[in-house]
């Protein structure tokens, strides 16, 4: 007898609680942070399918204008309506049904929801860890103008909270710079072990299609592809 997944086992919806407390704001979440890049993947990954000839062409283009479409018409388009766990079920099934299963099927040859989620999550991080340098880095600049600005202003240093040598309140404003540089260097590094893409790692163990991960990885700009064991 075929082996059927426990989702195809389900034939109801998730109870109106598990709505509520998990795929609802998860699905929120996602829709508010993810929507945008999680499209991007589907792009990339579809025209690696292609060029690897994983895929046709004609389902490729197929695909890419139901995608582009969907960009178009934004997220009220899925019709989330809490009979799937998360946002690609939604994407999928609103490609399957603009394409048949045959076409909007195909998109997901080659990888899981897991590196998928991976990846698009990646990226969301990715900008905000852009956004952080970006604040620390305009924020140090403005300490450090201070501090040029009040070099010679004269003011007691302390230790154990009583006066200590003389020095002055740009000396003093210095010491908030180098705090703000050793917390830009420690984003930076955040950021640089973040901006490795997983797409295509699968499951568990990748897969048997020969997918090109560098060329996703470069089309979605990140630095490299993570290590797969």
């Amino acid at each position: 007898m075929a082996e059927v997944s426990i989702r195809e086992r389900v034939k109801r919806p998730p109870a109106p609680a598990m709505i509520k407390s998990y795929y609802g704001p998860a699905l929120e979440r996602a829709i508010h942070h993810a929507f945008d890049l999680e499209l991007w993947v589907h792009l990339a990954h579809a025209a690696m399918l292609e060029r690897q000839k994983i895929v046709s062409s004609a389902d490729v283009a197929a695909l890419r204008a139901a995608l582009l479409a969907l960009h178009e018409a934004g997220p009220a388009a899925l019709g989330a309506d809490g009979s799937a766990e998360d946002l690609y079920s939604y994407t999928e099934r609103h490609l399957i049904r603009a394409l048949g299963p045959e076409v909007g099927g195909r998109l997901h040859t080659g990888r899981s929801r897991n590196d998928l989620h991976v990846t698009t999550w990646r990226m969301v991080l990715r900008g905000m860890l852009l956004d952080v340098l970006d604040a620390l880095g305009a924020f140090r600049a403005v300490v450090l103008d201070q501090a040029r600005r009040y070099a010679g202003a004269v003011m007691p240093g302390y230790t154990h909270w009583q006066h200590a040598q003389p020095v002055t309140f740009g000396y003093y404003l210095l010491a908030f710079a180098d705090l703000l540089g050793r917390d830009f260097a420690r984003v930076a590094a955040a950021l640089d072990r973040t901006d490795r893409c997983p797409l295509g790692a699968g499951a568990l163990a990748t897969t048997a299609f020969p997918l090109d991960r560098a060329f996703v990885a470069d089309a979605l700009g990140f630095a490299g592809v993570m290590e797969v064991a």
